[in-house]
């Protein structure tokens, strides 16, 4: 019985490591994803919003930063 608590323990650090690692790497992940999206919703939104709302866009869609008193924020979609 001992042996087998000490293989749960160990299973369970291992885990914990585990998940550590896959912690980080979905954290670096979502900027690329988020990037990814808002590049596709710029290149879509215009004919989306032509079709369903009849608006047509003026000039390109583009990112923007704008000054938040001290800070300049990113105008994003």
């Amino acid at each position: 019985m001992a042996r087998a608590q000490l293989r749960t323990e160990e299973t369970l650090r291992q885990l914990v490591v585990n998940m550590k690692h896959v912690k980080e790497e979905l954290g670096n992940l979502s900027p690329a994803v988020g990037y990814g999206l808002e590049n596709l919703a710029y290149r879509t939104l215009p004919h989306l919003l032509r079709k369903r709302l009849q608006l047509t866009l003026t000039e390109p869609l583009r990112r923007r930063f704008l000054p938040a008193g001290e800070r300049m924020l990113e105008v994003n979609l």
